[in-house]
């Protein structure tokens, strides 16, 4: 976005010295366009004639055209197409040219805003930019002018601040914005100056028109109480709960045969028998240093020391601790509690490890030299044998010669943890080592994973077991759903009235049950199922009003409410079984009521956030008034294009 400079004017040239136009004694020289030129081969009389045929040509075809202009006033090719009436002004015309560059510079600032993702901010001017009506662009256009006349500006801030809010919300980092926004503009050709002055027409009719809308929108009453009635009712069930895995027996009854059950697997996705796949396993080795004491590393200290900048001095030895201390101490320095006591969670001061740190250190950072001298050595292709350095620089080196899984590495007796894992299962299996050392609770260590083994398919026979449990789930499932549907197709058929205008229309071919409590429960009971009550409970919450809320069952029945479509039911009618979240039960419940709650018990958090969406509501509606009809009727709009329709109909009905 740019803040143009105004165009400086361009300075003529001085005459030199003794050169201008009045210099004394001057003599007259005569320059080449000062003659008169004839095409070669032609006579200088012919050539005359030739030229002063042009010039009649030219003044019989272009002179009375534009005399017939001018004695006709030149509106016949530019008429005023746009006119209106301003308070401070008076009346305000523009002209086709005029209303031309102002319409074409406003469609550009709102293709490159529906470029940046703006779409709200067009829809709430009232542009179809599938389609664009000229009577739509005029429209704002006129908005603009009013807005401006009722002293609304729009800042370069402003501009800036909508641009990469927009952005933003697209997921671009504000730093950003400006160059994105430069890009969508050069992209299409245009100027960026005119497409900033024509956002800015944009966001000045925004502005324009939520100042109207908020300055005459009253929250209306009754729109509060609408919403309230509308959200704050309160709704009661009977229910029963059967767990799938209840009737997971029924399903393996219907467990296929092997070449059966082969089959079916075999047709699942790769996704699917991912968890039937051994588990990845890698090679790996790694050098430890485990303390000053046993694992010096005297060979390292003096192969990798600190190599200051030319000038500067080496690291003191406090702010090396320091250092230190910053890069390991989450792991290195954590608190573990001991066998039979209890400890403190957390990490030891600096102030406390200060001389495990003095020590440590230089060694820390020797290593993270070594480690980038190990890198710089593959790079160029060099063979490292890892054990052998490990042993020369006084580290203790370990190879896991045989490949072993995550959890293997994690268990493995010093150096095993979930970080040392992730590390190795995080590098490349080429003999690549990790990024840096590892801090440890019992060193520090450096990896290198060499070699890596894809999880496979075990033969069908050793994992036929862990097959068929799968295959049990989605069975058991379809059993539970099965024999709760057998239930309630057992009860009263029905047809409720015929949903409201504006209400969710329920799909083709629904079937609706009912059931009086004592046949609800009758069915049930005789099906083996107890049934439960969910007392009456605001659909809005909060869920802790209800004694049970804790209840894994009431926490379904009031988180899943509306996906199991219980605040549709009409009283006495049950729902199709509904599954709870983890696929765990399945629910066949019966509406016992619902009731208003009355208006009394609106909280002022309810009655504030009510208001402003009444206002918001009121707002839009006085927006969405201002079209063309109310500039017509309160600023006396007339439109050139309108006229010349009605004029056309008029001919063709012959009126």
């Amino acid at each position: 976005m740019s803040n143009q400079p105004p165009k400086s004017t361009a300075h003529v040239p001085a005459s030199p010295a003794g050169k201008g136009p009045h210099a004394a004694h001057a003599e007259p020289k005569l320059h080449d366009e000062d003659e008169l030129h004839v095409p070669r081969g032609v006579s200088r009389g012919v050539g005359l004639f030739l030229i002063g045929l042009m010039i009649f040509l030219l003044i019989i075809w272009l002179v009375p055209g534009a005399m017939f202009g001018i004695a006709g006033g030149g509106e016949s090719k530019n008429p005023v197409v746009v006119r209106f009436q301003v308070p401070s002004e008076g009346e305000v015309a523009w002209k086709a040219s005029e209303m031309q560059m102002r319409e074409r510079g406003l469609k550009d600032g709102l293709d490159v805003l529906a470029s940046l993702g703006d779409r709200f901010i067009i829809q709430q001017l009232g542009v179809d930019m599938r389609q664009t009506d000229p009577k739509d662009l005029q429209r704002v256009l006129v908005l603009d002018h009013l807005a401006q006349a009722a002293g609304v500006e729009i800042t370069n801030t402003d501009l800036v601040e909508h641009v990469s809010g927009v952005l933003s919300m697209q997921g671009a980092k504000e730093e950003d914005s400006s160059n994105i926004f430069k890009s969508v503009v050069q992209s299409r050709g245009l100027d960026q100056g005119a497409v900033e002055d024509s956002i800015r027409r944009v966001l000045r009719v925004s502005r324009f028109q939520q100042l109207i809308g908020y300055a005459g929108a009253v929250p209306d009453p009754k729109k509060i109480e609408e919403q309230w009635q509308r959200e704050n009712v309160e709704f009661a069930f009977d229910y029963a709960a059967l767990a799938v895995e209840s009737v997971k027996e029924d399903a393996r009854k219907e467990l296929p045969d092997e070449a059966g059950l082969e089959a079916w697997f075999s047709a699942l996705d790769e996704g699917e028998k991912q968890e039937f796949k051994t588990a990845e396993k890698r090679k790996a080795e790694a050098a430890l240093f485990r303390d000053s004491e046993t694992t010096p590393s005297t060979e390292l200290l003096s192969a990798f020391p600190e190599k200051p900048a030319e000038g500067a001095q080496p690291t003191e030895p406090e702010q090396l601790a320091h250092q230190y201390y910053e890069n390991v101490f989450f792991r290195r320095f954590e608190k573990t509690a001991v066998e039979g006591e209890t400890t403190p969670s957390g990490y030891f001061t600096f102030e406390e490890v200060k001389d495990a740190c003095a020590a440590e250190a230089p060694v820390y950072f020797a290593m993270i030299r070594w480690l980038e001298d190990l890198n710089q050595r593959r790079a160029n292709a060099e063979t490292i044998d890892f054990a052998a350095e490990a042993q020369k620089y006084g580290l203790e080196h370990q190879a896991f010669l045989e490949p072993l899984a995550r959890a293997q590495y994690e268990a493995v007796p010093d150096i095993g943890d979930a970080d040392v894992a992730n590390a190795i299962f995080a590098t490349v299996a080429d003999g690549s080592f990790y990024a840096s050392p590892l801090p440890l609770s019992k060193g520090i260590v450096v990896v290198r994973v060499n070699e890596r083994s894809e999880p496979t398919l075990p033969p069908f026979a050793e994992i036929r077991e862990k097959v068929a449990e799968k295959w049990l789930e989605p069975k058991a499932l379809e059993l539970a759903q099965k024999r709760l549907n057998i239930l309630r197709e057992g009860l009263e058929r029905f047809e409720p009235p015929a949903p409201k205008e504006g209400e969710p229309q329920p799909p083709k071919g629904t079937l609706h049950y009912r059931a009086s409590p004592e046949a609800f429960r009758s069915a049930l009971e005789g099906a083996g199922l107890s049934v439960a009550t969910r007392d009456y409970l605001n659909r809005t919450g909060p869920a802790t009003l209800d004694p049970q809320s804790k209840d894994a069952d009431h926490t379904v029945l009031f988180s899943q409410a509306n996906a199991l479509g219980l605040y549709r039911l009409e009283s006495d009618e049950v729902a199709a079984p509904g599954l709870s979240p983890d696929n765990e039960k399945v629910y066949l419940v019966r509406l016992v009521g619902k009731r208003d709650v009355p208006i009394e018990k609106m909280s002022p958090t309810q009655y504030k956030r009510y208001k402003s969406n009444a206002r918001q509501q009121a707002t839009f509606e006085i927006v969405q008034k201002l079209d063309l009809d109310f500039l017509k009727k309160n600023y006396g709009l007339w439109l050139y294009s309108e006229e010349q329709a009605a004029k056309a109909a008029a001919a063709k009905t012959g009126r």
